[in-house]
């Protein structure tokens, strides 16, 4: 008799989040072993072959599950270690510093998008763009009010994502408004 032989894959070592199912094949050998998975999220199986498990992205960081399998029978243990990589998807979500204001506004614009994003681009409906992380920007009106949609857009290896807001512009215009009692006459009226 001799200590068993331990070894296991997955259908996945490296996926995008948010969540992927993983199959793992149990292909160890040996003399009545006994089967102790840690699946490196919190669960623990100690059987030989284990169902389907979903790994889950962290939003702010890529994560590494580190999987191992223990094999023991009478004549010792042997164990298997691997990993998982699960890559975040961005989600794009941006503040303002206002969104409103007297023509011309200035807005500073703080980015919060989760997922590592490796690039930004954000859209001004003045057909402006910019590609850095927080931008600023100076919008302008004429004789009306204007709105203007804002956009962000994140992308990494895992996809894209969008977020949509606007700032409404006021004309920065006075119209003097008054009366005069009599028009024509001798000083002083």
């Amino acid at each position: 008799i001799q200590k068993p032989d331990v070894g296991f894959s997955t259908n996945k070592d490296s996926f995008c989040g948010p969540t992927a199912n993983v199959v793992f094949s149990n292909f160890s050998t040996g003399y009545q072993p006994s089967y102790q998975w840690d699946l490196g999220n919190g669960q623990q199986r100690n059987q030989q072959f284990i169902d389907t498990i979903d790994y889950a992205q962290n939003n702010d960081t890529d994560t590494t599950y580190y999987i191992t399998l223990t094999a023991t029978n009478q004549c010792g243990v042997v164990q298997q270690r691997d990993s998982i990589n699960v890559f975040p998807a961005p989600i794009s979500r941006f503040t303002m510093s206002q969104d409103q204001g007297c023509s011309p506004v200035k807005v500073q614009f703080k980015d919060s998008a989760t997922g590592l994003p490796d690039t930004y681009l954000w859209q001004f409906a003045s057909d402006d763009t910019s590609q850095r992380p927080e931008p600023r920007h100076v919008f302008r009106t004429g004789t009306s009010d204007t709105t203007y949609g804002i956009r962000q857009i994140t992308t990494n290896r895992c996809g894209r994502d969008t977020a949509i807001d606007s700032v409404t512009v006021f004309p920065n215009t006075i119209d003097a408004i008054f009366q005069v009692d009599t028009t024509l006459g001798c000083q002083p009226l």
